[in-house]
């Protein structure tokens, strides 16, 4: 299932700095590969599905174009309904993202049959319904975590991903 580019960034950048010039601009230059990072969804699973856990499988390439090839931590993203590009009101579910160490110019990451605890069960209804009834779905991830790049400081980034991929849509569904 492609996913078309979306940005992986905040607009907002990260506060920390040091009193070196280098150091000073290192938050920008961070958040900034990190804005201009997309996502591609290639494979994603919702397996054995209760009215609050789901079983997820999720493969990705991160497509980055910075020259640097930093590592982010582990972080908590939460996944998001998004309708005409709103955020739903509250996220679907929390997934434990794992450390990712973004590789110019693409990464692969993936989890496997990871159990989550559903934290709204009406957006995750309201998505499965849209994905078979909509043409394009949308999502998103949201986090915040720590970057790392060589000997610079670590810096603190905001992740915020949108993806919009193929849904079913009716006229395309078999009877």
């Amino acid at each position: 299932m492609p996913v078309s580019n979306v940005r992986c960034g905040s607009p907002e950048s990260a506060t920390d700095v040091q009193p070196n010039s280098v150091y000073v601009g290192m938050p920008k230059i961070a958040q900034h590969g990190v804005d201009q990072s997309t996502i591609e969804i290639t494979d994603l699973k919702f397996l054995e599905p209760t009215s609050d856990s789901v079983v997820l499988s999720q493969a990705v390439i991160l497509h980055s174009p910075s020259i640097f090839t930093p590592t982010l931590d582990p972080f908590t993203a939460a996944s998001w309904l998004v309708t005409n590009g709103t955020f739903g009101p509250t996220p679907m579910l929390m997934i434990p993202l794992p450390q990712i160490h973004a590789l110019h110019p693409q990464s692969n990451i993936s989890v496997s049959n990871m159990n989550l605890t559903i934290t709204n069960l009406d957006q995750v209804t309201d998505y499965a319904t849209a994905l078979i009834t909509q043409e394009e779905v949308s999502t998103a991830l949201t986090g915040k975590t720590r970057l790392h790049e060589g000997k610079l400081p670590t810096t603190n980034i905001n992740f915020n991903s949108t993806s919009t991929y193929k849904g079913k849509s009716p006229h395309r569904l078999v009877p």
